[in-house]
């Protein structure tokens, strides 16, 4: 019996082969239409996903190579544009906020500071995901990775669960706080979503340079006033039934103390994170300053 995998890669190998055979539409070269296969195979896999998100998009690129519709060189051009390194920079160190538990710490501490109610707790959230959002260019990773899992133990520790009809309790407030504000971190900083180095690199091709602080300093005034209405105004029309969670600072320092004093890997993320984000802020001025 052929596994699921096997089942979509021998699909998806079909699809490609009737593709690449079908007639040439008439305006088209045999090039284009054979680069127009393997993107669509490619995207389509992708979606599918019978192998990493990574492995598939190797794939298509070693076809391209291989079926002589890319030279080699051209192929691996965009491996050498700044821009992608940068988002793979920030990839890597968001998976270290997650993987040292960082991120954690960082939120629970916002948690014992601000979380003597509902209203305190979002914002509590909110800044924790604002702090990771320059280095973070992944929303599922900043949401699914960092605030994720501190939600969950604020509803769970208040009962707060849509199976039981309870999520009004505090859980659904939550959810609209944190997906609403997140939508924001992602437009404040260049390399807070992964679309927005591409948004540049457009704009610098038509001749306007967007820099990391430019991006910043233009986006902090709106970005700021957003994420401080925006709790207040979802806690105005869609409150919680919990107005009060003086226990959350309790059960945040009772965490605090549990994870223990930072690790080394924890302060070297720290450090890097801080690197990273002086390193974008002063680029342009040690750019300057070269002789």
């Amino acid at each position: 019996m052929m596994s699921s995998t096997n089942m979509r890669l021998v699909l998806l190998a079909i699809l490609g082969v009737v593709l690449w055979f079908l007639p040439v539409p008439e305006g088209l070269t045999v090039q284009a239409w054979q680069m127009m296969t393997i993107f669509v195979v490619t995207v389509l896999s992708l979606i599918l996903a019978p192998l990493p998100l990574g492995a598939m998009a190797l794939m298509g690129l070693t076809a391209a190579t291989l079926l002589d519709v890319l030279p080699i060189r051209t192929a691996l051009t965009g491996f050498a544009h700044p821009t992608i390194w940068m988002i793979a920079a920030a990839f890597f160190i968001s998976r270290g906020f997650i993987s040292t538990g960082f991120g954690r710490r960082v939120g629970y501490w916002f948690i014992s500071k601000l979380g003597n109610s509902s209203l305190g707790l979002a914002y509590g959230l909110v800044l924790t995901d604002l702090l990771f959002a320059p280095a973070t260019p992944s929303t599922t990773a900043r949401c699914g990775g960092i605030i994720s899992p501190l939600f969950r133990s604020v509803a769970s520790a208040y009962d707060s669960d849509p199976e039981k009809g309870t999520e009004n309790k505090i859980g659904a407030f939550l959810v609209q706080c944190i997906f609403q504000c997140n939508a924001i971190t992602c437009a404040m900083f260049l390399t807070s979503m992964a679309g927005n180095p591409l948004a540049a690199n457009f704009a610098k091709e038509q001749g306007v340079e967007i820099t990391w602080a430019g991006w910043a300093i233009a986006a902090i005034v709106p970005g700021i006033v957003c994420l401080v209405l925006i709790p207040l105004v979802m806690y105005l029309v869609f409150p919680p039934e919990l107005k009060k969670t003086p226990e959350m600072r309790a059960i945040a320092r009772q965490k605090l103390v549990e994870m223990g004093a930072m690790t080394r890997d924890e302060w070297m993320v720290c450090v890097t994170f801080i690197g990273m984000v002086t390193l974008w802020v002063l680029g342009p001025t040690l750019v300057f300053m070269q002789p």
